[in-house]
């Protein structure tokens, strides 16, 4: 999933649910959103610490968290709250970024890369049973929805 949808889901999540509770819903609708088929860009030079070669990743990835904010600010009635639930909904991410580029020796960052990597949506086992137009169809709609949704509840 894209990290604007988890950041707008997290954001939808905690404007809604104003209780200390709604952090770890935000927190864990990551896992939830993930579950379920969608569309990842690439970041396999970050992965593959190739840094002469994943600058547009990096771009990638700071637009895709722009884009949110942006939406964030243009939108929310409570943008504190909002941009807190957003950053708390991507924490998942971070800690499998901080596993990868920083200290991929670290044991809890490694068991919780390979949870992460465990939910996470199993696109390679289930896409062969598809049409790739349907499956890619499948996995832009699920994000369309998700936004929709998201920016929905944000307001």
């Amino acid at each position: 999933m894209i990290l604007t949808l988890h950041i707008l889901t997290g954001a939808a999540i905690i404007t809604k649910i104003r209780h200390p509770y709604g952090i770890i819903i935000a927190f864990l609708s990551h896992y939830i959103l993930d579950s379920i088929p969608h569309y990842d860009y690439s970041i396999k030079n970050i992965k593959n610490k190739k840094w002469n070669h994943c600058l547009f990743e990096f771009i990638k990835v700071f637009t895709d968290i722009f884009f949110a904010v942006f939406i964030i600010l243009l939108l929310s009635e409570n943008i504190f709250l909002a941009l807190i639930g957003g950053f708390v909904a991507i924490i998942p991410d971070m800690l499998n970024a901080f596993f990868i580029i920083l200290n991929p020796q670290n044991k809890y960052l490694k068991i919780h890369y390979n949870l992460h990597k465990k939910i996470h949506f199993p696109e390679d086992k289930i896409k062969y049973k598809f049409n790739e137009k349907v499956f890619l169809f499948i996995e832009i709609f699920s994000q369309i929805l998700i936004s929709l949704i998201s920016i929905i509840l944000i307001r």
